[in-house]
């Protein structure tokens, strides 16, 4: 490590200060054009973070989810594709699918909530590490009641339950033969082979 290097790196030297970007300094950057022409990105505790492109595997499970949910679930639950949440004033997120709950306006001036969220959605290619991680953490800090992520690579499901601010206090992985269900929207059910079909 360099000199200068170091100095940044040792609070006790350098003056300089990490800003913590808010939701509402993104959505000004937003409106000023500053995303135009670049990867998507998302507001994850102050820091935002370069999401991963979306190959054809992601896509089509994501896709073939999005027909399943509208399908089936009621209509008080309003599926929210690939748009951002509202977790905290530092941490807009983007989740592949967020279950919410239908507003009269369908969040026409705001984002979902933390008190909207019903369950969401993360659909892993390359991102399973992330999505277990830090992301399980962030949603259960927010109170997300269930928080499911589907791995593409091995066709399963991680179901998470129980939020606290220390995480979840339950994870389970599903195969094929499993049935989703959500405490968040009763009498509603997800059978994992409907988006995992037999190879």
């Amino acid at each position: 490590m360099g000199a200068v290097s170091e100095r940044l790196s040792d609070p006790a030297l350098s003056p300089i200060k990490r800003h913590r970007l808010t939701v509402g300094d993104v959505l000004e950057m937003a409106r000023a054009g500053f995303f135009n022409g670049k990867p998507r990105m998302e507001l994850i505790e102050g820091d935002l973070i370069e999401m991963a492109p979306i190959g054809p595997p992601h896509a089509s499970v994501v896709s073939t989810l999005a027909r399943r949910l509208n399908k089936t679930l009621p209509e008080t639950v309003i599926v929210w594709i690939q748009s951002s949440v509202f977790l905290a004033e530092h941490t807009l997120p983007e989740p592949d699918i967020a279950l919410v709950r239908a507003r009269e306006h369908s969040y026409s001036t705001t984002h979902p909530g933390p008190d909207d969220i019903l369950a969401i959605i993360e659909v892993a290619d390359t991102s399973l590490a992330y999505d277990r991680g830090a992301k399980a953490q962030l949603f259960a800090a927010a109170g997300v009641p269930v928080y499911w992520v589907f791995d593409v690579n091995t066709r399963r499901v991680l179901a998470f339950h129980g939020p606290s601010a220390s995480g979840y206090a339950e994870e389970v992985e599903l195969g094929a033969d499993a049935v989703l269900t959500a405490e968040s929207i009763p009498g509603w059910s997800l059978p994992v082979r409907d988006v995992f079909p037999n190879p």
